[in-house]
């Protein structure tokens, strides 16, 4: 080998290591940043919890979604839907969610799930232009892997922010990068939240309390309107049309409230908006508003503040939206595979024992918010083996 051969080969290997070294180098720092983006960059809550636990679910088995904000997880209780009525569903609900999360958070489900069913609280329609939230965008965001259809979700969600940004909703390091220090101190609890599920508890939040309000005013159950802007019409339009897409139904709901103030009044005549929108555009509606008494809900024990629900009140409502979605929506009992109906066997258990559990500490006083968590799904299961206990006793 002549010395010019020799020196052009040890040229190319040299390039070889630096290219090979830039290579690893970058995969090193992505794995970093996705780690980072995964587990320090959105704060450890019971809405970014939900949302981990239903990518746990195992696919195809849950039939009917339950999308929206918190009068969806406060309103509704899917271990016990399961046992009264047969159907599997999950609360994809973020608090304060507005109806720009509701597309991008069918495209996440529908990557997993194909849900014969989605009931939509249509509170997320209710806000006006200018109230309109991205931090539930960004909790989407985080539990979807890069893909094009990340990117697509995101591109089409920035344009119905204030401040859009494709570019942050699909890395949203980008966004919260500045939380990460601030975060490291959970993560033992970020990482818990990550090695458990599927949840037993499927979402499960409320508030241990019971406040006490007077009879609802003629004006709660009105059928006014105040006309929507332009841009809510077109997320919404396209949100049905995205579902119809895939063939999804949909059930619009508007969830009971006991109104106190003009904004409660103004939001609750944007939802009689929105059901009317749907219902112009061929979509089922159901107004629980004005089904309040039927229910059987109570203003001086079923609510933990004026907009959502005890357990107490959880049980009434799920009972009555469940008999709707079987009688009149159709759905009928899911069928699942042995280990899947021997979790959601032990998923309405569950439930049994936290309304058991909900009901003492609201009786005793003890007001707490309590969540779908590794500690609550502990909690639970304590108090089922104290029950068992005291029942052979």
């Amino acid at each position: 080998m002549s010395e010019n051969t020799a020196a052009a080969e040890t040229k190319k290997n040299t390039v070889r290591k630096r290219a090979a070294a830039v290579a690893l180098f970058l995969l090193i720092l992505l794995v970093m940043l996705s780690f980072l983006q995964r587990y320090l960059c959105i704060p450890v809550t019971s809405d970014l919890t939900r949302a981990i636990q239903f990518e746990k679910e195992p696919e195809d088995s849950i039939d009917v979604i339950m999308l929206g904000s918190s009068p969806t997880y406060s309103g509704f209780a899917s271990g016990y839907a399961y046992e009264k009525f047969g159907f599997t569903s999950y609360p994809y609900a973020l608090s304060g969610s507005s109806c720009n999360m509701w597309k991008p958070a069918m495209q996440n489900i529908l990557r997993t799930q194909k849900p014969r069913l989605v009931v939509v609280d249509i509170f997320g329609g209710g806000y006006d232009a200018e109230t309109v939230r991205k931090g539930p965008l960004y909790i989407i965001s985080s539990t979807m892997p890069l893909s094009p259809l990340k990117i697509r979700m995101a591109s089409e969600a920035s344009k119905n922010m204030n401040a859009g940004d494709t570019v942050s909703l699909t890395f949203p390091f980008i966004r919260y990068h500045t939380n990460v220090a601030g975060n490291i101190p959970s993560l033992e609890e970020r990482l818990a939240i990550e090695d458990y599920g599927p949840s037993p508890l499927k979402g499960f939040e409320t508030i241990t309390d019971a406040e006490h309000f007077d009879r609802l005013d003629k004006a709660c159950f009105t059928s006014d309107t105040i006309e929507l802007d332009k841009n809510t019409e077109k997320i919404i339009t396209d949100f049905i049309d995205y579902c119809r897409s895939q063939d999804v139904d949909i059930l619009f709901v508007k969830y009971p409230s006991n109104m106190q103030y003009s904004e409660d009044f103004d939001a609750n005549k944007r939802m009689n908006s929105v059901l009317k929108l749907a219902k112009s555009k061929g979509c089922n509606t159901l107004d629980l508003q004005k089904k309040y008494y039927e229910i059987g809900l109570r203003e001086d024990t079923d609510w933990y503040n004026r907009g959502h629900t005890n357990t107490r009140g959880q049980i009434k409502i799920t009972e009555y939206l469940g008999d709707y979605i079987v009688k009149i929506m159709g759905v009928e009992p899911s069928e699942l595979d042995a280990p899947v109906r021997k979790q959601w066997d032990e998923a309405a258990a569950y439930y049994e024992a936290l309304s058991s559990l909900s009901e003492e500490m609201i009786s005793s006083g003890d007001v707490q918010l309590i969540y779908d968590s590794p500690e609550l799904v502990d909690r639970t299961a304590e108090y089922m083996k104290a029950q068992q206990k005291a029942k052979k006793d």
